[in-house]
């Protein structure tokens, strides 16, 4: 391949020859030793603006000007995966001068070289010239290296529903609970002026600024694009990763039309580039499901890991404290907009009955404070003089906590690893499973006691085997049968521990086994993959969606739904469907493909198995589409996880012979069956079906 450019009065041929990841720039000039050669690979026009790579070449010829350097791997997925044509140029420059600019996709796109051309090998022969998936290798966990100390993962009975890594847009969210919109864009806007990250500070901004809050501050989405497009310019990631959310959307289309081919391309960029936890999970539930890219399972097992490893990193931070959020509400016609909760009504009885001297009490809402639960904000110091309460009367769960507590410096404490073994003793003599684990802990890297790796392992064995079983010890004993610590090595007993401990949603070892399972079970290692990614963002924006839909602000509650939904959160699609299927929050540009978009995000979370969401489509294609077959095959999935509604619809189905053959003895055995259906559903279903048996 050959280009001609007059430089200097000098015409130069130059050869560009790609090989592997290698590319050589031949200039056919001699390059002054005191020159510094640089090769820039930068947009022309494209819809990422930001996009530039400087890149040292690996070597230079200064007597032929030959110069060989490396095309970035994010680059070069990138313009393999867009949708759209990224027209990228590289310009090579000798000191102040531009040398050479030529389109990149010259390098791309060209055939291996002939006979006659100089290549440069830079793998060896009988390997792949790239990996498809690169793994950041910065991001492995020590952790996954050795046995884990006493983290507060560990599940209790007082504490439900799951459990979170921070959330990229957490600032937002404590903005929003408490309520001091305005106080927050002052703050945020000072950000912006004086801090070393002003543009995540106009990517906050710019968040604020699209979901508003209430009449107080109602939505500017044109202040919102102006930031957020300034901060994506600038490659903030999550900017990136918000603009792709809007594309896909088409959230305001008066602001914004909907383009999924710019969605992808990027929120491709945000995650391999950036490293965006959304844009990393938006696309690995686009190439599980097959939604708007290829379906590859293998990619997005990909994205997954990416977001996994960042969860698990930070998961892994000295000081973490891990938060637990209630189970997601799925919103419906009959979800008053109450004031107080039965759990917030808990808490209250928890509070009472601890000011009483309760000690079960005392420890419970230690927990809730400890943890964040319930919509009580996190205070581990209120914890910590709680669980100092509860120890006094001997509780051993209590001294576990205070355990964790002196041994990380929390609540308050000065970091105490003779306070911490007291506590831990104490229960793990009662049998306590924290408190085993945290003994474990002590042993095996010698603190305060004597180092012992074989009695670490027999604490841990003794908290794996409680009717409750600690995962983190599962996972430890994993770890330690793998490398043969403490233990005699036994692979298979390794894989035993670690895929009990992924089963009880343990994130280090969710990551091991689903990064391991990608090409043998690349759906397993999806489910897993996804379970620890999901823990790290955007369950927070199902709490504030919650709380914008009671205070009956429903701009702001459709759009934190469906900010999550476009992201798979199977919970969060329902909710943003129904809120787009009844028209609440919807605003007037939305309004004409509100009915459609909520039929497609219906049909994502039915994906996933959402039982209500099942029967959801079924009802619109019935009534609205009058594709009985298709609803006869959303009811039937639907009936086959026991829901009352669907199957009672199956029944009706059959009897008038819609979407299925008229057969009155199949209607009356699906009458029959929801009539013995158990659950909530079928209490409302059975005396349609008594009647319809008449």
């Amino acid at each position: 391949m050959e280009m001609w450019r007059r430089l200097g009065g000098v015409w130069l041929v130059v050869c560009v020859v790609w090989a592997c990841h290698g590319a050589r720039v031949d200039l056919h000039r001699r390059v002054p030793f005191s020159a510094e050669v640089e090769v820039e690979i930068r947009n022309v026009e494209s819809p990422i603006p930001w996009l530039r790579r400087v890149v040292r070449p690996d070597s230079v010829n200064h007597e032929t000007g030959e110069i060989e350097f490396e095309i970035p791997q994010d680059v070069r997925r990138l313009v393999e995966e867009s949708p759209l044509k990224i027209d990228l140029r590289v310009i090579v420059s000798v000191g102040n001068e531009v040398a050479q600019e030529f389109p990149l996709h010259q390098l791309l796109d060209a055939e291996r070289p002939r006979s006659d051309w100089k290549t440069k090998a830079s793998q060896p022969e009988g390997r792949e010239t790239h990996e498809e998936f690169p793994v950041r290798e910065d991001l492995a966990m020590a952790a996954e290296e050795s046995p884990h100390g006493p983290s507060n993962e560990e599940e209790n009975n007082a504490v439900g529903g799951d459990t979170d890594a921070p959330d990229p847009f957490e600032e937002i969210h404590l903005l929003l609970e408490r309520g001091t919109v305005r106080d927050a864009v002052r703050e945020l806007e000072a950000k912006r002026m004086s801090s070393s990250s002003p543009h995540h500070a106009s990517t906050f901004l710019g968040l604020l600024y699209l979901a508003g809050k209430g009449r107080m501050f109602p939505p500017d989405r044109r202040r919102a694009m102006e930031l957020l497009s300034e901060a994506a310019h600038h490659g903030d990631p999550d900017a990136q990763a918000i603009l792709g959310f809007l594309y896909a959307s088409g959230f305001d289309p008066s602001m914004v039309p909907r383009d999924k081919a710019r969605a992808i391309l990027l929120w491709t960029f945000a995650a391999v580039e950036g490293g965006s936890i959304y844009a990393q999970i938006a696309m690995g539930f686009r190439h599980l499901h097959g939604i708007d890219v290829k379906k590859n399972c293998q990619k997005a097992a990909h994205y997954y890991e990416l977001a996994a490893r960042t969860v698990v990193k930070e998961k892994s931070r000295p000081r973490y404290i891990e938060r637990h959020f209630d189970e997601p509400v799925i919103l419906s016609e009959e979800h008053s907009t109450m004031t107080r909760t039965e759990h917030e009504e808990l808490v209250e009885y928890f509070k009472r009955e601890a000011e009483r001297g309760d000690v079960v009490s005392q420890l419970n809402i230690g927990e809730v404070y400890y943890h964040g639960a319930f919509g009580v904000r996190q205070d581990p110091l209120e914890a910590r003089k709680l669980f100092e309460k509860a120890a006094e009367k001997g509780l051993p769960r209590a001294h576990s906590h205070l355990g964790y507590m002196y041994l990380n410096g929390l609540g308050g404490l000065d970091q105490n690893n003779k306070s911490a073994a007291k506590h831990f003793k104490i229960a793990a003599d009662q049998k306590d499973g924290p408190g085993l684990k945290g003994m474990g802990y002590m042993k095996l890297h010698g603190i305060e006691f004597a180092k012992s790796e074989a009695e670490a392992a027999e604490y841990f064995h003794e908290a794996a085997k409680l009717s409750k079983p600690e995962r983190e010890a599962m996972y430890n004993l994993g770890i330690m049968y793998e490398k043969g610590t403490g233990v005699r090595r036994d692979l298979n007993k390794a894989n035993q521990y670690l895929n009990a401990a992924a089963n009880y949603l343990h994130a280090h070892a969710m990551l091991r086994v689903g990064s391991s399972l990608k090409k043998d079970n690349c759906k397993r290692s999806c489910f897993l993959l996804k379970r620890v990614a999901e823990q790290a963002a955007l369950k927070r924006s199902l709490v504030t969606g919650l709380a914008a839909y009671e205070d009956q602000d429903e701009s702001a509650a459709l759009f934190w739904y469906m900010f999550a939904a476009f992201a798979g959160y199977r919970a969060a699609q329902y909710n943003a469907a129904f809120l787009l299927e009844k028209g609440y929050g919807v605003t007037h540009a939305l309004e004409s493909s509100g009915a459609d978009m909520a039929m497609d995000i219906y049909q994502w979370s039915a994906r996933q198995g959402n039982v209500q969401s099942l029967v959801r489509v079924g009802d619109l294609m019935y009534d609205i589409r009058k594709d009985f077959e298709k609803a006869a095959q959303m009811y039937r999935q639907a009936s086959s996880k026991k829901n009352a509604e669907a199957t009672f619809n199956l029944g009706v189905m059959y009897f008038l012979g819609k979407g299925v053959p008229l057969d009155l003895e199949m209607s009356k055995r699906f009458f029959e069956e929801c009539m013995e259906l158990s659950d909530q559903s079928a209490k409302e279903a059975y005396i349609p079906s008594l009647l319809a048996l008449f």
